[in-house]
């Protein structure tokens, strides 16, 4: 018999209190053991008693402190990323990601306090500053017949079309109506851009598909000179040190040959592959777009796009469209 979604949602969440319980005792094994250590270096004698109280004065800190936390937001990730502040907690499957929040890379200065549902319900931005959000939202082949004015009559600024997808064997599957797309949303008044996803593992596969995108858009949308976004979208969470090289070594020969054709690029994806397989400090000179779900982006680093829900229904559109917004400098 086939396990209902709520029952796969129950186990989720099982595993996710069990990762939590696992990580929760690591952490006050852990200052248990800080605290043991400072006594038995330090100058000054203690008893064991002294030692004793001050690890169970540790342990009830520590406790009352993801109490207060799950209390708070009632997710065992929300309390545990409360906790490493210097780090972005993912989760991934069973398990959770950690990765150090690097100063080597530009962190965002957006004001937390600035993101907020407008009247239709969708997230915005606006700060002291002048910047403020514009929405968009992303398409593909599955939305069928798009009625590009009455998208625009909604508050829609911009749109990305989906151009296609790489599959394991790195050929391009073209989206069917991406070139129909892109025309009939920029005549609609959109600011149309495309995106494409990607199957990058080295410089060599990042320059070739590169090449070829270009060429595909030079051949079916020779006036198109706008954005293009790079979808990363690899299931490593993790990836090794070699590995992360030379994906990030491709995705740069992308962005390379797209800027000197005349395009802009945007390096697009999770915080997995984001954060977990390309090595930020070689990606300064593009734009992110992120994907992350909530009420507020909790990527840490600079971007430009991001995607905030997991489908929308806006009227013109069969199907449901995935979201997003940009942030723009009040100039």
């Amino acid at each position: 018999m086939k396990s209902t979604r709520a029952e796969k949602e129950s186990r989720v969440r099982l595993r996710s209190i069990y990762l939590f319980n696992i990580i929760l005792m690591s952490v006050i094994s852990l200052v248990s053991l800080c605290g043991l250590l400072i006594m038995i270096f330090l100058p000054d004698t203690y008893t064991r008693r002294d030692v004793e109280e001050a690890g169970e004065e540790a342990r009830a800190r520590v406790l009352d402190s993801l109490k207060t936390d799950l209390e708070r937001s009632g997710d065992p990730l929300e309390a545990i990323r409360s906790q490493y502040g210097d780090y972005l907690v993912v989760a991934q499957n069973d398990s959770y990601n950690f990765y150090r929040i690097l100063d080597s890379v530009p962190l965002t200065d957006y004001d937390q306090k600035g993101f907020y549902r407008d009247e239709d319900g969708r997230l915005a931005y606006r700060d002291d500053s002048g910047r403020y959000s514009e929405t968009g939202l992303t398409v593909t082949e599955a939305n069928g017949t798009i009625d590009w004015g009455t998208v625009y009559d909604q508050s829609i600024d911009y749109a990305f079309i989906s151009m296609g997808r790489y599959n394991s064997e790195k050929y391009l599957i073209e989206d069917s109506r991406w070139v129909e797309n892109l025309a009939a949303a920029s005549e609609a008044g959109l600011d149309a851009g495309l995106r494409v996803r990607v199957k990058i593992h080295d410089k060599e596969s990042g320059k070739e598909q590169g090449r070829e995108v270009i060429q595909r858009l030079q051949d079916r949308a020779p006036d198109f000179r706008g954005t293009v976004a790079v979808l990363v979208a690899e299931d490593y969470g993790r990836a090794s040190e070699e590995q992360t090289e030379r994906t990030t070594s491709g995705v740069v020969a992308f962005c390379r040959a797209l800027d000197n054709a005349g395009y802009t690029p945007v390096v697009a994806g999770d915080l997995l592959n984001l954060c977990g397989l390309l090595d930020l400090t070689r990606l300064k000179n593009y734009d992110k777009w992120i994907s992350d779900y909530g009420n507020v982006p909790y990527y840490p680093y600079e971007f430009t796009y991001w995607d905030y829900g997991k489908g929308s229904q806006i009227n013109g559109i069969d199907g449901r469209v995935f979201l997003s917004l940009r942030i723009r400098d009040a100039s």
